[in-house]
């Protein structure tokens, strides 16, 4: 099954989803779709690697859903996660944009390939906009990815389709020179 989904801007706004069965590519709206062959990407295996990141976990925040093209994390705002002023802590939001880039950099290790993990090397987030809804959804997008520099770019919007931030991280590959516990 190849599910296709078209954004304008805000996930929950204006979105279309068609499910298409038996094709491995198709047209639609002049555009060519191919499925992803060939990945096996087991999300269950990501989350147990990822659940050893305990700021992020202990903040609430899940990996919803992974694919290479993008990864969707997403964390319940508490009272734990307000500032003095009662809105959402910045530091709140990057940590879940943080860890959408951190799943998504590294998805090369869960798809077998023989490379080191991935740090940040640096980051920058932009706050747009305070949150008005109940949970926080990240949404990561590969811009560019290199033997051992990777850039990428993490959307947070709230449930009710506000863009929140705006993150760019940039990723450094280590050498494999060690066994790691993804692959």
């Amino acid at each position: 099954m190849l599910r296709v989904e078209i954004y304008n801007r805000a996930p929950s706004k204006n979105l279309q989803e068609f499910v298409f069965r038996g094709s491995k590519t198709l047209e639609f709206l002049g555009l060519i779709c191919e499925q992803s062959i060939g990945m096996d990407i087991d999300i269950e295996r990501i989350r147990a690697f990822f659940v050893k990141d305990r700021f992020a976990t202990n903040a609430g925040i899940v990996i919803d859903s992974v694919t290479k093209e993008e990864v969707r994390c997403s964390m319940p705002i508490t009272s734990e996660h307000l500032n003095a002023g009662g809105t959402v802590q910045g530091g709140a939001i990057f940590t879940l944009a943080d860890l959408a880039f951190a799943v998504h950099c590294n998805l090369r290790l869960f798809l077998g390939e023989k490379v080191g993990i991935t740090v940040g090397q640096s980051n920058s987030i932009s706050y747009l906009a305070t949150p008005k809804g109940k949970r926080l959804i990240a949404r990561s997008a590969c811009l560019s990815s290199g033997q051992n520099v990777s850039v990428y770019r993490v959307e947070v919007w709230d449930d009710l389709g506000n863009f929140i931030a705006d993150m760019r991280g940039n990723g450094f590959t280590k050498a494999a020179h060690f066994s790691s516990t993804a692959a």
